[in-house]
């Protein structure tokens, strides 16, 4: 058995159907090992211990944040969040920059979040999503083209809103901010 991760879905997956292969796991399911019974995906995780005490997503200090590289266009995707205040945004250069926050101190921010925006990296799966409902926020996360694969897997497993721009996500979080009803009955418990 061998894990494997690749983001881009772009490696060699040929050595699968070796006879002497007898099991793959990935951290990034791909369309093309669907049916394949010896590869199995094991999702994205955050690896620090959970807290037992996290307010409720309606009671929290940030309406949303973000923590991360200003890759991809993001701050301009993002633009459209600005009006939901109070929020704590961070952007940075490069991956690992010296000016990260703690582990400890980045899950502390999520847990005061409200909505966690989970925009697309090197692939639509992101550590941000699982970090954030881990953290009992709510990731929100906008459809991009290629992103058929992630999508479909989590729709089998998580009630997610289809949202077709961050103009749309700030839309609808505004509407789930002013009635909390529908944040904790719809959102949080499905």
């Amino acid at each position: 058995t061998t894990l494997f991760r690749s983001e881009f879905a772009a490696d060699d997956i040929s050595w699968y159907s070796n006879p002497m292969c007898n099991g793959v796991i990935r951290s990034y399911s791909r369309a093309d090992c669907k049916g394949l019974a010896h590869v199995i995906s094991i999702p994205l995780g955050y690896a620090d211990k959970i807290g037992s005490k996290r307010p409720e997503a309606a009671n929290r200090e940030y309406k949303w944040s973000f923590c991360g590289t200003a890759w991809f266009d993001r701050p301009k995707k993002l633009a459209s969040l600005d009006s939901l205040q109070p929020s704590l945004v961070k952007f940075y250069d490069k991956w690992n920059h010296p000016d990260l926050e703690s582990r400890p101190a980045y899950f502390e921010t999520l847990t005061k979040s409200t909505f966690v925006p989970c925009p697309t990296g090197n692939n639509a799966e992101t550590f941000r999503f699982w970090e954030a409902l881990e953290a009992g926020a709510v990731p929100i996360y906008v459809r991009e083209s290629g992103d058929d694969q992630f999508w479909n897997s989590m729709q089998e497993h998580i009630p997610m809103l289809e949202l077709k721009s961050w103009d749309q996500a700030a839309t609808t979080m505004r509407f789930l901010l002013e009635h909390p009803e529908h944040l904790a009955k719809d959102i949080v418990t499905g």
